[in-house]
């Protein structure tokens, strides 16, 4: 149990250092999909914010995934921790890095693009998404190290 602790921590550490420049340019892009009205809009800007943490941080996660599923761990030091930290810390690196990193940029950007006139909702949701995204990933990389 007292392996546990360190490896949820791990997994909040790796969720914080998600990818700046998918999560930039996928927050950016969603965020102009969903100022739009149109139901296909939404869906095309949720679509591109999976496929941005996808090819971002996805593809780390699903293989560190894979390796654990093979009996490896996620930090050698803490090989004698239970099976379900892994998965815990796992699962709480995919929240975390969604939600920080591709998520609440969107949400910022789409918030702040509804709330603009004379058309250029999609360029003011962009452009907010991209800034808060790049501030979010400055922030958490200052104080990570």
């Amino acid at each position: 149990m007292s392996d546990a602790l360190p490896m949820l921590a791990i997994g909040l550490e790796l969720g914080a250092a998600f990818n700046p420049f998918t999560a930039a340019a996928g927050a950016a892009l969603a965020a102009a999909y969903v100022t739009s009205d149109l139901r296909a809009r939404r869906t095309t800007g949720a679509a591109a914010l999976a496929t941005a943490w996808l090819a971002g941080d996805g593809l780390r996660v699903l293989g560190r995934a894979r390796e654990l599923h093979g009996g490896a761990s996620l930090a050698p030091e803490f090989a004698s921790a239970p099976a379900w930290a892994g998965w815990t810390a796992v699962a709480l690196w995919v929240l975390v890095g969604v939600v920080v990193g591709y998520a609440v940029p969107a949400w910022a950007g789409a918030f702040a693009g509804r709330r603009t006139v004379l058309g250029l909702d999609w360029l003011v949701a962009g452009s907010v998404a991209l800034t808060v995204s790049l501030a979010t990933s400055g922030l958490l990389g200052s104080l990570g190290g």
